[in-house]
């Protein structure tokens, strides 16, 4: 047992060697390129090598250093230079990103980057950065320091597998931001925090097997919110509380099991939900209930096998209604009563047996049925009179 402990100490001091070495051959470096505070970082690196002589197993030990890790990588990437004197634009025009000072631009899109250009000089009254389809891994916390007019941020397309909490810090004018296409596992819960201007948040297809349960609540504008093409398995009950403002929400190609019944409460701009190809069982039967505008909803592709009949008595001004691929072996009486303008229904790929005479009443603007591989033995009679108006079945 003391050999063990004595194998973790002595490793403990080794790492704790090479994290001074690398401070040190920051603080030696321009001030420019690390704004961090010296003793914050070194009390932070102890506190993180403290808990690591705790555990006696490795994969505890490889946790906080490969944290450690990132977090020391991020700060040896490179700060671009961000200015505000007069010849700024002309400067900027010399770095290897272009330039377009009439549309307040910088382009570094398909560059190859594999950290941002050191010698990239950055007007602070930038507009527009994009820095998609690059090899980026991390990016310093201050790579957007002071540059309170952009509105517009890509970074698509990257090798980014972490951000720190503070990047998108004083951004007050943010509007557009798209960090899609990526290696995110986890985002800190202060990511977002003052960024209440954000109308577009794009989060698809990257690694994220959660979201903190704050991160979206500054943004009281938030219009648009792409989560699709991650690894999310649970979302907290709150994830969107106060998205008053929201009007698309993809969750699709995921592996949601749960719907807390409050999760969508405040969702009441929402026009589009997308819960495709998730692995959800159960529709709480109030979970819509406050989507008063909602105009399209896909539950295609999930393992939904019940309905109680609730589920869609809010959603008046629903359209169009995707049910397909699941495990429906019945349509509760009364479901489709008050969707007296939806236009499309999918039903196809479930093991629905029979249809009830009346199972499509209220359906008097619907045009396009499909009920396609099902195991229909019974359809009652004149079921088909509540849809007058149906053209494609």
């Amino acid at each position: 047992c003391k050999m063990k402990m004595r194998s973790v100490s002595d490793m403990s001091n080794v790492h704790y060697l090479l994290a001074l070495l690398i401070l040190a051959k920051q603080w030696s470096m321009c001030s420019r390129v690390c704004h961090i505070n010296a003793c914050d970082a070194l009390r932070e690196m102890k506190d993180e090598l403290a808990r690591c002589a705790r555990p006696n197993n490795r994969e505890s030990l490889d946790i906080p250093f490969a944290n450690l890790g990132r977090r020391v990588k991020s700060l040896e990437q490179p700060v671009w230079i961000i200015t505000n004197t007069e010849d700024r634009w002309y400067r900027c025009g010399e770095g290897p990103c272009q330039c377009r000072p009439e549309t307040m631009t910088l382009s570094c899109w398909h560059q190859e980057l594999g950290q941002l250009p050191d010698s990239q000089v950055v007007p602070k009254d930038i507009q527009n950065i994009d820095l998609g389809i690059n090899y980026l891994s991390s990016l310093h916390k201050d790579s957007f320091q002071d540059l309170k007019h952009l509105s517009e941020l890509r970074l698509h397309r990257n090798r980014l597998t972490e951000l720190n909490d503070g990047l998108f810090l004083k951004l007050n004018n943010l509007k557009i931001i798209d960090i899609s296409s990526n290696a995110i596992r986890h985002l800190p819960e202060r990511l977002f925090h003052g960024n209440k201007k954000l109308i577009v948040v794009q989060l698809s297809r990257n690694s994220l097997e959660d979201l903190p349960e704050h991160l979206f609540s500054d943004l009281i504008m938030l219009e648009e919110l792409d989560l699709s093409n991650n690894v999310l398995t649970n979302l907290k009950p709150l994830t969107f509380k106060g998205l008053y403002a929201v009007k698309r929400l993809q969750l699709q190609d995921n592996v949601v099991q749960d719907l807390p019944e409050i999760l969508f409460n405040d969702l009441h701009s929402l026009e589009l939900l997308s819960l495709r190809k998730n692995h959800i069982t159960i529709i709480p039967p109030t979970l819509f209930n406050n989507m008063k505008y909602l105009k399209y909803l896909d539950l295609t592709n999930n393992w939904i096998s019940k309905l109680s009949g609730h589920e869609l008595s809010s959603l008046a001004e629903l359209e169009e209604l995707h049910l397909g691929q699941n495990y429906l072996e019945a349509l509760p009486e009364g479901l489709f009563l008050q969707l007296y303008k939806l236009k499309k229904l999918f039903l196809f790929n479930n093991n629905l047996e029979q249809l009830e005479s009346d199972v499509f009443k209220g359906l008097d603007n619907l045009i396009t049925l499909f009920l396609n591989n099902n195991i229909l033995k019974h359809i009652g009679d004149d079921i088909f009179s509540y849809v007058p108006n149906l053209i494609k079945l």
